[in-house]
């Protein structure tokens, strides 16, 4: 059959909710790899949070596939303190280009939110977190955007110096009192369009006119078994 390329949407390809016996440093199994120069990230009580307080914070990478151009990263935030602050990482090859969503604490406060990498100045935006939220970051060929509970909170354009290539997704958690003030409950991150294979139109519309014609020569008047049918049903 001919067949052609249908964007089949949003598809995730990592995902981490943190629920298993405590661990350090965060791993799921090799999964994730301490960001170089950061301290590690670890699982207490089923949340993903620092194990230091130090003034860079702790982060990782998922390692264990290579990510597409059109990426996205979303994280569920349980805990944004004073002074605290959570970083989404997509398309990171770090010397060589990061994008980043910066989302700051105090929960229930507005804050300005920044958004990096992707220009000279980066952006910014005013958000007011709260507990529960869905932070999501995503790059769609040159343009970046950022989702809090699907809502549009910022969107640009990446300026042509920056524009990179496809790179790893991560997290990266800093507080400045204690490593409970920044927690994780949830983490997933995958391809903004993945595409399927399905029969062109003319090929369906073929195979539509060949079952309706079939049907009339096997069934005079079972319909409701075998009704005329108008396209071929395809999975949602």
């Amino acid at each position: 059959p001919n067949l052609s390329m249908r964007s089949g949407g949003p598809a995730q390809l990592a995902s981490d909710n943190f629920t298993r016996a405590n661990e350090n440093p965060l791993s799921n199994g090799g999964k994730w790899t301490t960001i170089s120069g950061l301290s590690d990230l670890q699982v207490s009580s089923n949340l993903c949070e620092l194990t230091t307080t130090d003034l860079y914070g702790s982060g990782a990478l998922w390692n264990d596939l290579t990510f597409p151009n059109d990426q996205f990263v979303k994280a569920t935030v349980q805990n944004l303190a004073t002074g605290a602050s959570l970083y989404l990482y997509i398309k990171t090859t770090f010397g060589v280009g990061v994008y980043s969503l910066v989302v700051f604490g105090p929960l229930g406060a507005p804050q300005s939110m920044g958004v990096n990498g992707y220009s000279a100045l980066g952006g910014s935006f005013t958000a007011t977190p709260q507990s529960g939220d869905v932070w999501t970051f995503q790059v769609v060929g040159t343009t970046i955007t950022v989702y809090q509970n699907g809502n549009l909170m910022f969107q640009d354009t990446v300026q042509p110096a920056y524009v990179t290539a496809s790179g790893q997704v991560g997290i990266r958690l800093i507080v400045t009192s204690a490593i409970t003030d920044a927690q994780v409950s949830a983490w997933s991150a995958g391809a903004i369009n993945s595409f399927v294979a399905q029969p062109d139109q003319a090929f369906e519309e073929d195979l539509v006119e060949q079952f309706n014609d079939w049907r009339a020569v096997q069934f005079d008047d079972v319909e409701s078994d075998y009704p005329i049918v108008t396209e071929i049903p395809t999975q949602g």
